[in-house]
């Protein structure tokens, strides 16, 4: 297999699209996987085409509001005309 190439991005608001080249979707959503828990996040539902990774416990914040840091993302993985596109929201 080549190498694996980050060829586009699209911003926006709450999310952010990014575009690769030269691997599957399994092997990317794999791939994102390791990076968001080498972060500190973890899997807290989903799978790993359709993820919610979250930081931070969401009952302590729900105790103390915004004295806790809690971060939560939406993690989307699908195969686009060849690529594959990771689309990544916030979840909070």
């Amino acid at each position: 297999m080549g190498k694996t190439v980050m060829v586009g991005t699209t911003p926006g608001k709450d999310t952010t699209t990014l575009l690769f080249s030269g691997a599957t979707a399994d092997e990317i959503a794999d791939r994102v996987g390791v990076f968001m828990t080498a972060r500190g996040y973890r899997l807290e539902s989903g799978n790993k085409h359709q993820a919610v990774f979250g930081k931070g416990s969401a009952l302590a914040q729900a105790f103390l509001g915004a004295f806790i840091n809690r971060q939560k993302h939406n993690i989307t993985v699908t195969p686009d005309d060849g690529k594959v596109s990771v689309v990544i929201a916030r979840g909070m």
